[in-house]
């Protein structure tokens, strides 16, 4: 169960808002559904290649934007992505461990001591 720390002097509003937060923690499943195309992510990735003639960088931070970063890794190399784009450290090393070769250039703040 996840902790919280509420500073209120008004008990009703404490009350309320530990409501809320319990309310929020809800983990009901979504309906939502999406599917993910990784030939269409090929396909441009391809395009664009062939459009400008250059190399290309494929963004795929925060986990491919929730659809499954190591997937959208792949797909990415295999279509020619020169580079992949993530925001931290962590997840560039998770790519390495993972096993991707192409260049990773991490576009968030990258402390010193690291």
């Amino acid at each position: 169960m996840f902790k919280y720390a509420w500073i209120c002097k008004n008990p009703d509003l404490k009350g309320m808002a530990r409501r809320a937060i319990l309310q929020a923690m809800d983990t009901k499943p979504y309906s939502t559904w999406l599917e993910i195309d990784l030939g269409a992510i090929k396909n441009n990735i391809k395009q664009l290649k062939a459009m400008t003639g250059t190399r290309l960088m494929a963004v795929i931070k925060a986990n491919a934007y929730g659809h499954g970063v190591l997937t959208v890794a792949k797909a990415a190399e295999q279509a020619g992505a020169s580079w992949l784009g993530v925001a931290r450290m962590e997840e560039a090393l998770n790519l390495r461990a993972a096993g991707i070769k192409s260049e990773v250039m991490v576009l968030g703040y990258t402390s010193p001591v690291m």
